[in-house]
């Protein structure tokens, strides 16, 4: 439980009103086959995960425990802050096929992106890679899902900016709690 709930925490909230929600949004309009939509999605964020996962396993082994602490509480911050001020920014879904079309929007948004660097600290920090993978990967599936189930509403009425704040407040305050920890400073 000290790596599931946390990971999952993490992405979930890293990933609100963030560029996967407004793609599959945008590929849903598109498309309407939200199946090969989130399949696209799984597969590039499986791909994304598995290489955060193997990282974050070697460097499990390779530093202490409080180097693996302040890793994970700089990969929440780096989260949460951008979360604050911008708003994410996607183009208009475009192909004729869902799946390739889905594969091809989502590969670049996972690479690189905060969540991959989220599974990466913490399963670093907690040793247990297989379940940060798991974690990150249930949160980047039921985030997307979100906006796919809601439709042509979404985010309608929904205060996404300001829940988009929230989490960036969240993910700050739990990454600066670690950052401040793994220093002694406290």
């Amino acid at each position: 439980m000290e790596t599931l709930l946390p990971v999952f925490v993490a992405v979930l909230l890293a990933e609100t009103g963030g560029r996967i929600q407004a793609k599959s949004h945008s590929l849903n309009l598109h498309f309407d086959a939200a199946p090969a939509i989130l399949a696209g999605l799984a597969l590039s964020t499986l791909a994304s995960l598995l290489v955060a996962g193997i990282g974050g396993a070697i460097v499990a082994r390779s530093i202490g425990f409080e180097a693996r602490t302040l890793l994970a509480g700089l990969a929440l911050l780096v989260a949460g802050a951008p979360m604050a001020f911008r708003s994410p920014t996607v183009k208009a879904a475009a192909g004729k096929t869902p799946f390739p079309a889905s594969l091809k929007a989502f590969v670049p948004l996972q690479f690189g992106d905060a969540s991959q660097f989220i599974v990466f600290a913490l399963a670093a920090r907690s040793g247990q890679p297989a379940l940060a993978i798991g974690a990150g990967l249930a949160a980047a599936l039921m985030a997307a899902a979100f906006p796919i189930l809601a439709g042509r509403d979404w985010p309608g009425k929904l205060p996404l900016v300001l829940f988009r704040r929230i989490a960036a407040i969240l993910l700050t305050g739990a990454g600066g709690w670690m950052v401040v920890s793994a220093l002694h400073l406290i």
